[in-house]
Order: structure tokens, then sequence, then C-alpha cells
């Protein structure tokens, strides 16, 4: 076990493994209380299964909430990787102008291609990557937990509504208000770590230009 966390990336991690692991002990721990009476009778995994079901279940979770977000979030919030540069930086021109001088001086069809997913990979091959691969996997990270915790809210919503004349329902629907809260807080983190992100790719972009440029090496890419 301590072979397999060692090969695991901080994306694989943070991205994955926590918000996997956060459904799984919750759809154990509602299942035991659904389906067990008697504590002898509950599901007790290993922690190797644990981990294992986590990292398997956070991948499905990544891609459920990429597909959210790309499909169902736009109604309500539209992401800032697709948002134009002028809407991104309407309260700083100067970078906003210089940012756009660049990229054009830069790339070729950037309108056909996009000026983030250009950036970005203009960032990677430079060895430019470091800041933003850390906001890459916090954002995969709360991106993961929003989800995760979402999921979790239901099952003990689930439990509290199957344990209506039990006297733990009123603790249940306790817990299933707090996970609530914390799928909202965790939206709010999300949102936050995509504007370093995106942010972070432009100015690492920009500041990685002009050095280039400085020293004469900077060519514009077809």
């Amino acid at each position: 076990m301590e072979q397999l966390l060692k090969e695991l990336s901080l994306y694989d991690l943070t991205g994955y493994l926590i918000p996997g692991i956060v459904v799984v002990w919750s759809v154990v721990f509602v299942m035991n209380a659904i389906l067990f009476r008697r504590k002898r009778d509950y599901i007790k995994p290993s922690i190797f299964a644990i981990i294992v079901a986590g990292y398997i279940t956070g991948h499905m979770l990544q891609t459920i909430a990429t597909f959210l977000e790309e499909h169902l979030l736009p109604i309500f919030w539209k992401s800032l990787f697709w948002r134009p540069i002028d809407q991104l930086y309407v309260n700083d021109p100067a970078f906003r102008d210089a940012l756009n001088d660049a990229i054009k001086n830069t790339f070729v069809n950037v309108a056909q291609n996009g000026p983030f997913i250009l950036c970005q990979t203009y960032v990677r091959v430079h060895g430019l990557d470091g800041y933003t691969d850390i906001m890459t996997a916090r954002y995969a990270f709360f991106k993961g937990l929003t989800l995760a915790l979402f999921i979790s809210c239901c099952a003990f919503a689930l439990e509290a509504f199957w344990r209506r004349r039990q006297a733990h329902r009123g603790r249940v629907f306790l817990m299933a208000g707090l996970l609530l809260i914390a799928t909202g807080l965790s939206f709010g983190r999300m949102v936050r770590f995509e504007h370093y992100y995106v942010d972070g790719v432009y100015r690492t972009f920009y500041v990685g230009v002009m050095s280039n440029t400085k020293s004469g090496d900077v060519q514009a890419i077809h």
C-alpha cells in the first residue's frame, strides 16, 4: 500500500483519490445504516479496498463533473476557461492589451484554436507550468469534491428518509444539511481556483514570452 501511495501524483491524490474516498465512505456508511441493524453485520472494507475503490470512483466523479461543467453549468455560470480575455481583464486594460499583443505575435490562427489552450501548451512546452500544475490539482480537487459532497448529501438525506421513525433521524438530517453547505463552499473554492489557474496560465505565458523576446528567441508558432 505504501508503494501504491508513492506512485500516485498530486493530481491523482487531489483530483481522484480524496473525492472518491469521500463518496465510498458515505455510501458504505449509509448502506450499513439502512441494510443492517446490528453493527456486527456491517460492511467493513479494508483500507486497501477503500483506496482502490476511492481511486476508481474518483475517476468516474471527474468524468461526470467535467460533463456537467461543459453541458449543464454554462446555463448558470460561464467557465473562465472559455471566457474572452477582454472579459477576464476588464479591470486591467494595460495587461489585457499587452497579453493580446503577445498572443497575436506568438501564435497563428488564435481564434480557431482558442487562446487559453495555446497559452497553456506554450507554458508546458517551455517548462513554466510548476505553479499552474498546482492550481490544476487544486481546481480538480474542489471540482471532484463538490460532486462527492453533493452525492454524500443525497445519500444521508436518503438515510434520513429511511429512518423517519427512528430516534437518530434528526442527526442524519443535520449531517445532510452540513454536507449541502459544504457542497456550496467547495463549489466556491472551485470557482476561485479556476480563476487562479486561468490567470496563472495567461500571466506565466506573458512573462515567458517577454523573457524570450528580450533574448531574441521568440518565433510565431504555426
